[in-house]
């Protein structure tokens, strides 16, 4: 998990850190790593572009050809082009890639934590079905687990 660093908050620490609360650590290692991927997929596509448009306006102002400052104009007017259409592309990737991990990581903290409560609430009256002196105690018991049970599995009684 994120480190305090002396008198602040780590990015990551305020990436992992809800108003309501702290976010699962799963969730907030997707958002850590999506968050990340962005970071290095704009810097890189970034550092691309700004080369590529010095390579091409140097080429402009040492020709002496118009022809060939037509064409190194357009090649930088595509190049421009081609980086904002992959940079949206990236984003959009990189949020739907993010929202599916979370998605999934959600669903499966859910579906272990009603496993727990349900696994803990079944030993919890068999438990009191074992220890109980009384016949219809065990009995009542016995009806609230498999009650318990059936509405676990969606079925109301």
């Amino acid at each position: 998990m994120a480190q305090k660093s002396v008198g602040q908050e780590t990015f990551l620490h305020h990436l992992c850190t809800s108003r309501t609360g702290r976010i699962p650590d799963p969730v907030c290692g997707a958002v850590a790593a999506a968050a990340t991927l962005i970071v290095i997929v704009v810097v890189v596509v970034v550092v691309v572009v700004v080369v590529v448009v010095v390579v091409v306006v140097v080429v402009v102002v040492n020709s002496s050809s118009s022809s060939s400052r037509v064409v190194a104009a357009a090649v930088a007017a595509v190049v421009v082009v081609v980086f904002v259409v992959v940079l949206v592309l990236v984003v959009v990737i990189v949020v739907v890639v993010f929202v599916i991990v979370v998605v999934i990581v959600v669903v499966i903290v859910v579906v272990v934590v009603v496993v727990v409560v349900v696994v803990v609430v079944v030993v919890v009256v068999v438990v009191v079905v074992l220890s109980s002196s009384s016949s219809s105690n065990r009995v009542a018991a016995a009806a609230a687990v498999a009650v318990f049970c059936l509405n676990s599995r969606g079925l109301e009684i």
